[in-house]
């Protein structure tokens, strides 16, 4: 009887032993991976992402899910992927409003709570008014807008968010008073201008991707360092009025600071291949858009070195 009950202690063991070496095993992913995507539906970024979906699912060989959580400029997905299991699982899409959230929400949101994996691409901010406006160029709008303090109403992607942030930048280096208007993300704010709702948007050209063509918009400048080579019409702020207005935004995707490693290294290498596929390259031609990815070294450099840059430039402008 005893040498039969150690005999069972050592199956149970080596049961034991065996199901813990088969867990430690188990790749990743084996399950689902959900998007949280910070903005409403119809900009850029959102669209961009359901792009994606698919592509991602079949690297990974799991279903990918994308979820829009909506407000504060992003500040409400980000908070929510801030909170996520970090078991890489659960990722996010980000753009570099989210260190205007971490200033706006007083570190409730905290771009240091993630761990940077790709960038996809990255875009101007570009004053766009509608056709029925009286501006032909920027110089007029600059005129007018110095002229008449807070009566130019111009739409943004979020409170907090970059393009938000782009109207102060605006203000502060031009000496005029532009008025910012918050919506849910860029594709809102658009609507709200084509409708006469404000007087112009301060969003990217690729968020206006779907109205431009139907000639209601009218682009007067870019804040830029160089003309957009698919808008070579379009001049840049310093060309319109001797001064030098740039604001960049990236498009990239993180993840919860205690995520695995693992999970950062086999997410960047799918989305890295991501970019060579037709379908992809066909959306950004198709949108006018640059492709400008930074793999997992690169971005985070970039996001930290610019994470430092922004929150000076937020600090200067409280």
């Amino acid at each position: 009887m005893r040498k039969k009950t150690i005999v069972v202690s050592l199956l149970l063991l080596f049961l034991s032993i065996f199901a813990v070496f088969g867990q430690s095993k188990e790749q990743y992913p084996n399950k689902p991976i959900t998007i949280i995507i910070p903005w409403a539906p119809g900009g850029l970024k959102p669209v961009l992402f359901e792009v994606i979906k698919p592509l991602l699912s079949k690297e990974l060989g799991v279903p990918v899910i994308t979820v829009n959580k909506t407000g504060g400029g992003g500040a409400v997905g980000w908070k929510e992927l801030q909170v996520a299991k970090p078991d890489g699982y659960t990722i996010g899409a980000a753009s570099n409003s989210i260190f205007g959230a971490t200033f706006s929400t007083k570190g409730d949101v905290d771009y240091r709570n993630f761990k940077p994996i790709v960038s996809l691409t990255s875009d101007s901010a570009a004053i766009t008014v509608n056709v029925d406006s009286p501006w032909e160029t920027f110089k007029e709008f600059y005129d007018y807008a110095k002229a008449n303090p807070k009566k130019v109403r111009v739409g943004n992607s979020g409170a907090g968010g970059i393009w938000h942030i782009a109207t102060m930048i605006f203000n502060k280096q031009t000496g005029i008073e532009l008025l910012p208007v918050p919506f849910t993300g860029g594709g809102p704010a658009v609507t709200a201008l084509m409708g006469n709702h404000i007087e112009a948007t301060s969003v990217t050209p690729g968020d206006m991707t779907a109205a431009l063509p139907t000639g209601k918009l009218r682009i007067l400048a870019l804040a830029s360092s160089r003309r957009n080579p698919y808008y070579p019409d379009v001049p840049t702020v310093k060309e319109s009025i001797g001064i030098d207005v740039v604001v960049n935004n990236w498009s990239g995707v993180i993840v919860h600071k205690d995520a695995p490693d693992e999970c950062v290294r086999v997410l960047a290498k799918a989305f890295e291949k991501i970019t060579k596929d037709p379908t992809y390259i066909e959306f950004f031609e198709k949108n006018r858009i640059a492709q400008d990815f930074m793999n997992n070294e690169q971005f985070s450099t970039s996001y930290k070195s610019d994470a430092e840059s922004m929150m000076s430039v937020l600090e200067s402008l409280d």
